[in-house]
């Protein structure tokens, strides 16, 4: 009969959970995995949202498409010491964003349980996670600005300095499912409907999620900073306590004697000016 998805679905994040998304299905494990031999097509390297298959045989096109296909795993890395370095929401948005596309695609991955074409990657590869965040990502950040409800505390950018990103946004990112079909992780066709579930993705978060986690962690990140930013309490005496500045005396020379009580009008005045003020007034 045909399977329950809903089974399926509970089935594969449960499983995703048990092995932090590396699951392998026999429907989708290769014959040398399940012989117990080695891959014949190279070796595989596994990294955070960025595994892929190592060929045998290198060349120019396969060395070129293995770094577009580690990109995903420097992108992240970057995206978190920009979030951690700016301490805004935009770039948290962005790293969630990522988050939340990879557990998408390792559930659909799961339930379609198609294989890779010649891969020593033994996980499933319908749709491409590589392709669905490339081309999510080349539709979602320049598209950020005009869905963002926070503003920017610096000025915008010029339009030529947008241009300029978007250029390098293509360069960087266009190439990765090419690059996933040299290396043979996957086929045109997976990485074709993994581009369409980027792209979804892209306008679901520019349309509704991201707009409403940015307003979110703008109220949670303007709370931690406006706690972080209050004077210590004095009451402990401790070393944190704000100091408060004391005058020396000494400081002041001979004039500090003044200072050390009030003086009474017309008694012992130096200029007399009081004093005969006084005597006057009591006449």
């Amino acid at each position: 009969g045909t399977p329950d998805c809903g089974s399926s679905f509970l089935h594969a994040a449960a499983a995703a959970a048990a092995a932090g998304g590396n699951v392998t299905f026999t429907a989708c494990e290769p014959s040398w995995s399940r012989d117990g031999d080695r891959c014949p097509y190279g070796s595989s390297l596994w990294l955070p949202f960025a595994s892929f298959t190592l060929p045998a045989e290198a060349s120019v096109a396969t060395v070129i498409a293995c770094l577009y296909s580690a990109l995903p795993f420097v992108a992240v890395l970057v995206n978190i010491a920009l979030a951690a370095v700016r301490r805004r929401p935009r770039e948290v948005c962005w790293l969630l964003f990522t988050a939340s596309g990879a557990c998408t695609n390792v559930i659909l991955k799961m339930i379609v349980r198609q294989p890779r074409p010649a891969s020593c990657l033994t996980s499933c590869g319908m749709p491409s996670g590589h392709s669905s965040w490339a081309i999510g990502i080349l539709v979602f950040i320049p598209l950020w600005d005009l869905a963002s409800r926070v503003p920017l505390a610096e000025e915008p950018p010029s339009r030529e300095a947008r241009r300029r990103f978007l250029a390098a946004l293509v360069a960087l990112l266009l190439p990765v499912p090419w690059s996933r079909v040299v290396l043979g992780d996957h086929s045109e066709q997976q990485v074709f409907i993994g581009a369409l579930v980027g792209v979804l993705s892209a306008i679901a978060w520019l349309v509704c999620l991201g707009p409403c986690c940015e307003a979110f962690l703008s109220k949670v990140l303007r709370s931690a900073l406006n706690g972080s930013t209050r004077l210590p309490s004095t009451a402990g005496g401790g070393s944190s306590a704000a100091r408060v500045p004391v005058l020396d005396r000494s400081l002041l020379g001979p004039a500090s004697v003044e200072l050390s009580g009030p003086k009474t009008p017309g008694i012992g005045s130096p200029t007399g000016g009081g004093g005969s003020a006084s005597a006057a007034a009591m006449a």
